[in-house]
């Protein structure tokens, strides 16, 4: 049985092609580059351009499911979505343009199917601290043979961006105050999770595999490649002065970096690594399973 899946981001629309049987998932993902929450943080509205490529992403993926013969189609928002005021225009446009409902999710929810989308492409069971950093949200999973602890904190790549980095490369004075917003607001959230025992961080989203595929030097992405890859604290240290003393055409030519997600790495790189620096972990692992497969495994029971 095929299935498709398209997640409504705040950096980019995602779609999971995913054939499903004996409760395994198993597809591919393509992804579209829409910035949907650029300006949320400061308007709380989405901009008529974003939402106009957004709707056009959505029945792109929409074309491709019909084409693969896929039995539903689910639709997800998360971050930039539930943060608009104006979320019903998105809502009502795709519904208009392409027949699909969008399920937005609250926080909570996004990393309760962040964390079913990891169990699925996990090869043993332990103790883990899911960290998925998104463009509008970083969502925190807590999971042994349960989910223990699940949270998410307004910290973001689009986000902190948009909200502190206005020079090119990024000023010293701006990369601070990254890293001390991201300390206030993520503060409680490690709090909390310092309470239970886990054995290493797991890393899903945009800002982790894209930090996975640059310490691979991967010039094309390859999913099964990354996945449960191990990323040092130092490479992340590494890789983040490297991104602060190039512009924006000199971060685009990186090896494994998005050339469109080149604007955005900077923000999503300090968050990383104040995660990891605040929780003292060497390094973190690399999911390419994550809400996308949550998801599909949500609807479908898995």
């Amino acid at each position: 049985m095929h299935y498709s899946v398209i997640d409504i981001g705040s950096n980019s629309v995602r779609h999971l092609s995913a054939a499903v049987e004996d409760g395994k998932i198993e597809g591919d993902k393509r992804l579209i580059v829409t910035r949907l929450g650029e300006g949320v943080n400061e308007t709380k509205r989405l901009t008529e351009r974003a939402i106009r490529d957004t709707i056009a992403a959505i029945a792109e993926f929409k074309e491709e499911a019909v084409a693969h013969g896929a039995e539903a189609i689910y639709l997800m928002a998360t971050s930039a979505v539930r943060d608009a005021t104006n979320q019903a225009d998105l809502l009502d446009g795709v519904r208009a343009a392409t027949g699909l409902n969008i399920e937005v999710l609250s926080g909570e929810r996004e990393a309760v199917v962040g964390c079913l989308g990891v169990q699925k492409g996990l090869a043993e069971r332990k103790s883990i601290l899911i960290v998925d950093i998104g463009g509008g949200s970083t969502e925190f999973i807590v999971f042994d043979d349960e989910i223990r602890h699940a949270s998410s904190a307004d910290v973001g790549a689009v986000r902190m961006t948009g909200k502190h980095i206005f020079n090119d490369p990024i000023l010293e004075d701006e990369k601070q105050a990254v890293i001390e917003d991201v300390k206030a607001i993520i503060r409680p959230h490690l709090e909390a999770v310092l309470g239970y025992r886990f054995e290493e961080i797991v890393g899903i989203g945009g800002t982790a595999t894209t930090f996975g595929a640059i310490d691979l030097e991967m010039a094309v992405y390859d999913r099964h490649k990354i996945h449960n890859h191990s990323v040092y604290l130092e490479s992340v240290k590494a890789m983040n002065e490297r991104f602060q003393s190039l512009d924006l055409e000199a971060r685009k030519q990186i090896v494994g970096l998005e050339p469109k997600r080149a604007d955005v790495i900077t923000a999503g790189g300090l968050i990383l690594q104040v995660v990891m620096e605040v929780l003292e972990q060497r390094y973190f692992r690399v999911s390419d399973y994550d809400n996308l497969e949550g998801f599909l495994a949500e609807k479908l029971g898995l």
